[in-house]
């Protein structure tokens, strides 16, 4: 996984932006593409097993649990990029039944109810789960949004990444807060 070209710039201007101050006033937006920018980069640091992402020809499934006005921020984002050249495809809120063709899920702080229902239909399938409440990665999760000093960071529990048949890159790893054997 050699960071090449567009995805090193890519990467190092989403780290760059998500060092930057958050105004509790003016940062929603701002707060929005981080965010978005985040999980899009995710994709380009992790690996799915062959089985659960096996052509080109396959779409990644982008799950989001989160308003329309975040999907929206996301599907701009995305537009005309590709991870492994395989193209994204947005699910908005899928159903229950739906979530096991994902390869990511996204569960915004405003649908965290659904988690640990969701957490337990997905069993061990090889999907990469991020989240944004307290606690995520103790009740399972694999990646977590946090605010440090006014700043967005995220923490990543390689143990259930692994445990799941997901590779992560050592890179992404550097630039996360690593947390292991949650109570």
């Amino acid at each position: 996984m050699a960071c090449r070209g567009l995805v090193c710039l890519g990467l190092s201007l989403v780290f760059i932006s998500s060092s930057m101050t958050v105004s509790a006033y003016a940062a929603r937006p701002l707060e929005l593409e981080i965010k978005a920018s985040f999980l899009y980069h995710f994709t380009q640091f992790l690996q799915w097993p062959s089985s659960k992402l096996s052509d080109n020809t396959e779409p990644m499934r982008i799950c989001l649990m989160a308003p329309d006005y975040f999907s929206d921020i996301f599907e701009q984002m995305i537009q005309g990029k590709t991870q492994g050249g395989h193209s994204f495809l947005t699910v908005r809120n899928p159903s229950p039944k739906n979530v096991q063709g994902c390869h990511l899920i996204f569960f915004d702080q405003g649908y965290s109810s659904q988690w640990s229902h969701i957490r337990q239909l997905l069993g061990t399938e090889a999907i990469l789960t991020v989240g944004e409440t307290d606690g995520f990665l103790h009740s399972g999760g694999m990646i977590q949004f946090f605010l440090e000093m006014q700043k967005f960071r995220f923490a990543i529990n390689p143990e259930v990444i692994k445990a799941r048949d997901l590779v992560v890159s050592s890179k992404l790893l550097r630039l996360a807060k690593i947390v292991t054997n949650p109570p």
